[in-house]
């Protein structure tokens, strides 16, 4: 079974507008229509090398919403002593890439056409096109960024 693994970036026109987005922006409706219905195009793309290395102790949050209440009723409280907190840890790292098309031009795996409106894929038994004009995309400002597995939000985050 094949898996489908994305990048999405969300960059704001507006520099430095990424705050004001996201306010705007009351729930994730408009971002996973956005996700859902986008197109596969040919893009150069720049992005900032980054690294994120979180980590959160989500027993006070439990408490404050009173998870652990219904979450242990049925775990003795002498077990429940012993468990010190729960800790969610993430890390991700995009290191920097910028594709060219002179390097897909002169990559064995790849067929460029003359008017730089597709690109085909040799080494697989399926063909990627694109289709339309070669993008540019330079992310130099703060933008939100998803990490998307088999149409499931696995991490998403904010560069700033």
């Amino acid at each position: 079974m094949r898996k489908h693994i994305s990048l999405h970036i969300f960059l704001p026109k507006i520099r430095f507008g990424l705050r004001n987005a996201l306010k705007i922006q009351k729930n994730g409706e408009k971002l996973y229509k956005l996700i859902s219905t986008a197109e596969k195009k040919y893009v150069n793309i720049a992005l900032p090398r980054f690294n994120i290395n979180t980590e959160t102790d989500l027993a006070s949050f439990m408490k404050s919403i009173g998870i652990e209440k219904e979450l242990y009723d049925t775990i003795s409280e002498k077990v429940y002593r012993n468990i010190p907190s729960f800790v969610h840890k993430s890390q991700f790292e995009l290191t920097y890439q910028k594709y060219n098309m002179e390097e897909i031009l002169y990559n064995d795996d790849y067929v460029v056409d003359r008017d730089y409106t597709g690109v085909v894929y040799d080494g697989a038994p399926y063909c990627v096109y694109f289709h339309g004009p070669k993008l540019e995309f330079l992310a130099d400002h703060p933008f939100l960024f998803i990490l998307v597995k088999d149409s499931h939000v696995v991490y998403f985050g904010c560069y700033q």
